[in-house]
């Protein structure tokens, strides 16, 4: 077991004032069999006219908020304290198959076929057509390992695609993606969820962060992280098991998870309307600390 802490702060600046400011956001990371959120707190300025908390149709915790007053910057920080659990994880090569898969989420009669099903099919981010059908059929044969199936796809996608920053934005598809073949992690989970999805195995878009570590030597920069995308592949008799494909690997206890979703519009970290504001500038900056280095101010 780990503990972490994450800041994630989020800075919009707008032109000219916004009036009005209805608001969803997704940074409260879930509570589950992995991970455990001990603490979580919210900082909004200007402070907003209200705000709620629920839990959303895929379990994550959501606060929505509105601002209906004049403002020209709104800062949305998040302080969340987490611990994570290195979760077992079954032999891939004797994981089940590819077909006892789909056979499972399509019978109704399985108590979590109806959860899992739905994560079978194309959504608004994770299309499929003729070519990625082509190459799912290369990984996911009838008689294959679910698991190991979907590692070796994680091995082929870090291969043969690249890892740049400024090669796509958040309006990217996965089609030009595969042409272009080099993006981001979300393009990277995108595209993976589409070949999975294509055959019909489910698959869900994972919304969170990944610690990484500072060269030898130099502390942790505040705010030098980013928010991450991963995926995650339902087996029968296990549930839900998180892969990371921009690293190809499965997830342990250095990958800390906000939410689940079919793609990224059903986690994205804010998301919502504003009246007035014209032209904006988005500034992010996250911070994923390991407690102990965070309580000495080695952050």
């Amino acid at each position: 077991m780990r503990e972490f802490i994450v800041q994630h702060k989020t800075q919009y600046s707008y032109n000219t004032s916004v009036m009005v400011s209805h608001q969803s956001a997704h940074l409260q990371p879930i509570s589950n069999s992995h991970q455990t959120c001990r603490s979580f707190d919210l900082h909004i300025h200007p402070e907003p006219s209200t705000i709620s908390q629920h839990t959303d149709f895929f379990g994550n915790p959501t606060h929505i908020f509105s601002i209906e007053k004049a403002h020209s910057d709104l800062e949305v920080t998040a302080l969340s304290e987490v611990q994570v659990f290195n979760p077992e994880i079954p032999n891939p090569t004797k994981s089940v198959k590819n077909q006892e898969v789909l056979e499972y989420v399509n019978n109704m009669d399985n108590m979590e076929s109806p959860n899992a099903i739905q994560f079978t099919f194309p959504s608004e981010w994770t299309p499929n057509n003729s070519e990625i059908y082509e190459i799912a059929k290369k990984f996911y044969s009838p008689r294959s390992p679910f698991l190991q199936s979907t590692l070796n796809l994680c091995d082929y996608i870090q291969k043969n695609f690249e890892f740049t920053s400024d090669a796509t934005d958040v309006n990217t598809s996965v089609f030009e993606f595969l042409k272009m073949k080099r993006g981001v992690c979300q393009d990277f989970t995108h595209f993976m969820l589409s070949v999975i999805r294509s055959i019909g195995l489910p698959a869900q878009y994972v919304s969170g962060y990944l610690l990484t570590n500072p060269p030898n030597g130099t502390p942790r920069l505040l705010g030098a992280d980013a928010s991450h995308a991963y995926i995650a592949i339902f087996l029968p008799d296990y549930g839900w098991i998180n892969l990371d494909p921009t690293n190809n690997m499965i997830c342990e206890d250095k990958h800390i998870v906000v939410g689940y979703g079919r793609d990224y519009n059903d986690v994205s970290v804010l998301s919502g309307t504003v009246t007035g504001g014209m032209e904006q500038k988005l500034n992010i900056e996250v911070t994923v600390s390991p407690k102990e280095d965070w309580n000495r101010g080695n952050h």
